[in-house]
Parts: C-alpha cells; sequence; structure tokens
C-alpha cells in the first residue's frame, strides 16, 4: 500500500486489557496463547495482521494479487462456506476453505482484508489485516467502533513520520520476510510472526512474549 495513503489513515488512542480470543480457523494450525496484558496502543487502520483466522501460509506462490487491488478488495461471496468445492476438504483452515472459495486476490471480511494466494497444492490465506480502512473500518472518533482485544499484547509506542524521515515503531524491526510477505501472521522458522504495515513499511511486529511461541 502506497505511503501516501498510509499517512491518511486515522488512528486514535486506547488503553487496553483483554486476553487474545480464539480462532475461526482450525485451532490446531493457529492456535494462539491468550495473553493478559493492558498497555497503550496506537490503532492506526490497516496496521496489524487479524490472528483469530489462523496462521497465514507463507512463500512462495504461484499467484499473487496485484497490490494495486489491496485498496479496493471485493466482497466476501454470501454463504461462500456452503460452496460445493469445500465438500471433498473437511480438514482445511478457515483460511484454506475461504480462499479456495474466492481464489487470488484480495477480499473484505467484516472489516479484515483477507489476501488469497496459490501456491503448489491450491489457493491459500497468504495475509490478513485488521481494521482494513478499504473494507470499511473507521476511527472510534467516526463511529465507535473498534475491534478491542486482538491489539492487546503489540508493543506501544510512537512511530510515523517526523523531520521528513520515517521512524520505525519502537520495539519493531526491519525484515526481509515481512517485506515480501506484507502484513499477516506466519509460522516462519518454526516461529510465530507478526508483519505490520508501519506507515507504507513492511517490518515484523512480534513482541518478545510472542516471539516464543512455537509453530
Amino acid at each position: 500500500m502506497k505511503v501516501v495513503g498510509s499517512l491518511l489513515r486515522a488512528s486514535c488512542f486506547f488503553v487496553v486489557t483483554t486476553a487474545e480470543p480464539g480462532l475461526r480457523g482450525n485451532s490446531a494450525v493457529g492456535e494462539v496463547v491468550p495473553e493478559e496484558t493492558q498497555r497503550a496502543v496506537d490503532v492506526h487502520a490497516d496496521t496489524f495482521p487479524d490472528v483469530t483466522t489462523g496462521l497465514d501460509v507463507a512463500g512462495p506462490y504461484l499467484e499473487e494479487p496485484h497490490e494495486d487491488e489491496a485498496d479496493s478488495p471485493r466482497p466476501a461471496i454470501v454463504g461462500w462456506e456452503n460452496d460445493t468445492s469445500l465438500q471433498a476438504a473437511v480438514s482445511q483452515t478457515w483460511g484454506g476453505s475461504f480462499c479456495t472459495v474466492h481464489r487470488t486476490g484480495f477480499f473484505c471480511d467484516g472489516n479484515t482484508r483477507v489476501r488469497c494466494c496459490q501456491n503448489t497444492w491450491g489457493f491459500v490465506k497468504c495475509g490478513t489485516t485488521i481494521q482494513s480502512g478499504s473494507c470499511g473500518w473507521h476511527s472510534p472518533g467516526w463511529n465507535g467502533g473498534w475491534g478491542g482485544g486482538q491489539l492487546a499484547g503489540y508493543s506501544a509506542g510512537s512511530w510515523g513520520w517526523g523531520g521528513g524521515s520515517w521512524h520505525i515503531h519502537s520495539g519493531w524491526r526491519q525484515s526481509s520476510f515481512c517485506q515480501s510477505h506484507h502484513v499477516g501472521y506466519f509460522c516462519y522458522q518454526q516461529h510465530k510472526v507478526h508483519c505490520c504495515n508501519d506507515y507504507g513499511h513492511y517490518v515484523e511486529c512480534t513482541t518478545s512474549s510472542q516471539s516464543v511461541w512455537r509453530c
């Protein structure tokens, strides 16, 4: 997503106390360890991955959606869970089922933007972005809604642009893996990796407590 577009995103400031929720997908594949925490979080649209949909599948891919599509994702197909193409794949994860039906592209599942790619064994969920402005999310100042608990646990601190240059969010790290995979929640080198969008820069935002989670 373009840096200029990222600079225009709405932001707000919260203090949250919660545990990460259960998954929509297969818990054996993307199980989240609850982590009670209270910390300040700067909430920006299109910044964080959605961990409730299970782990995203890392590349390489045979086909990826063009990034120009990220700003205009298509709505999810109504009733896609009942698609006949899923009848022979009862063991698929939520993401695998979703992308099998929708194929390659960007799609909106509520306010979460889902990225679907194709690899050697089919269509896979290759990234998610919670509270996506392109899927209709606005800051609570607009309508009072917020996805609350999923953002608890990310490191607090300021980040953005200052003095004409970009300053990475405190505690986050530049990562070639995240640069190539963009926003998502992946298994990489047997560890769960969170990739975030830091004002148009794709960086690793895994916290020290999250970095010990193995997959």
